[in-house]
């Protein structure tokens, strides 16, 4: 029996089609987010997703509630409220 094992990071929760490998090594290495976040297009799912998450992961003491709430708003209007990401990021 030969069995090949393959890896599709394609189908990771947290890597999207639309997302650059680049990207993501540069945003996890990044001792300042804000530099490859901002190389993000505005008003893409990417852009969105990635913001929040730095957002969520950045607040201490709620302070960045309503900035989130208006994020998520306008990524739920651009990508619709059904997106897996939308979902994901509304459980955290």
């Amino acid at each position: 029996m030969n069995t090949k094992l393959t890896s599709n990071f394609s189908s990771a929760p947290f890597v999207n089609n639309m997302t650059d490998t680049s990207f993501l090594e540069s945003y996890v290495l990044a001792t300042d987010k804000s530099v490859p976040l901002g190389k993000l297009v505005q008003g893409t799912e990417d852009y969105y997703y990635y913001n929040i998450i730095h957002l969520l992961a950045t607040d201490k003491n709620g302070n960045n509630a309503s900035q989130i709430e208006k994020l998520l708003q306008a990524y739920e209007k651009a990508c619709g409220n059904n997106n897996y990401r939308v979902k994901e990021l509304k459980t955290r």
